[in-house]
């Protein structure tokens, strides 16, 4: 079975291009780019999965590479966007947390021997999906802001900021309940794996 599948290679181009590019504009404060770049990503990743479905050509590092770019993208700009304090440091700590936690339960069970096979919820697929529109508000409303800073009606402009950060609000607190009742979902299959009695030979 060959790697370099077309799937495959979308994703490393997701993953070795657009995600640094992503890193690289909000570190620079262009906002608008990081946005941009942001989208190009989203739609690589819809293209890939949509191309792998259609050829059915599914392969163990298509699916390694494809989870690894979207956490590598989502986890550097949330780690950049809290350093720069543009969001709470706990809302960073929030994501990271929830991440670590799921990479430590699997290693956990590895090293005692637990077959565990995460299964992903519905709940988690919505946290992934709210973990993308923040960060994509926060730089929405950053552009816009950027953009504008020379406007002539600043009563607008002042309108728009408020609506989007009035939304960035409501997201970060969608954001945050989902990540517990996602990490409680994960621990209870963790748990029953646990302490299901192992088959003997």
């Amino acid at each position: 079975m060959t790697y370099l599948t077309i799937p495959n290679m979308i994703t490393l181009t997701r993953l070795l291009v657009l995600t640094p590019l992503v890193i690289v504009m909000i570190v620079w404060n262009e906002p608008t780019f990081a946005l941009g770049a942001m989208v190009l990503a989203g739609l690589s990743d819809a293209a890939d999965g949509f191309i792998a479905r259609m050829s059915k050509n599914y392969t163990d590092l298509g699916v390694w590479l494809d989870a690894a770019a979207d956490k590598i993208m989502l986890g550097s700009s949330y780690v950049l966007l809290g350093y720069m304090q543009v969001i709470p440091l706990w809302v960073t700590g929030v994501v990271i947390g929830r991440d670590a936690l799921i990479i430590a339960g699997v290693l956990l069970a590895r090293f005692w021997g637990v077959p565990l096979k995460i299964s992903p919820v519905f709940v988690s697929k919505v946290n992934s999906v709210v973990q993308i529109l923040l960060i994509a508000l926060i730089l929405a409303v950053a552009s816009w802001n950027k953009t504008i800073m020379y406007a002539d009606n600043l009563s607008i402009v002042d309108a728009v900021t408020v609506i989007g950060n009035t939304l960035i609000e409501g997201v970060v607190w969608v954001m945050v309940i989902t990540s517990v009742l996602s990490i409680v979902s994960y621990c209870r299959q963790w748990i029953k794996a646990i302490l299901t009695p192992k088959k003997s030979a």
